[in-house]
């Protein structure tokens, strides 16, 4: 999240610059948004705990991403805790949400390149 001392800072051009993320940085901000935004889209179906089919394929998904993710996308610690907690989180969205909530994004606006730079809730 950002400070009010960046946000007024960055109205300032020179210092805006200063502040403005890679391209780098940028995509992979907006994978690590789009991988929260999929988890919470995507996991729960018609609000039921998952069965051991989805599950299993929840799990075996997290260990491929864990391996596969560079750490600069920093999702590796959600992913790890997504994992530990996965009895309580296959249970109830609302868990799912909590764990999601416990490890923020440290920004969470998309660039101007992926969805006209709309905010992430």
């Amino acid at each position: 999240h950002k400070t009010i001392g960046q946000k007024v800072l960055k109205k300032i051009p020179i210092v805006n610059r200063a502040f403005k993320r890679s391209k780098g940085e940028e995509t992979l901000n907006d994978a690590a948004l789009s991988f929260t935004r999929g988890l919470l889209m995507g996991v729960f179906k018609n609000h039921v705990p998952l069965d051991y089919k989805r599950r299993t394929a929840l799990v075996d998904w997290l260990d491929l991403l864990r391996v596969s993710l560079p750490p600069e996308i920093g999702l590796h610690e959600l992913i790890d805790t997504l994992k530990y907690d996965i009895d309580k989180i296959s249970q109830r969205q609302e868990n799912l949400l909590e764990v999601i909530n416990k490890h923020p994004l440290p920004d969470h606006q998309w660039s101007n390149e992926c969805t006209k730079g709309t905010k992430s809730g």
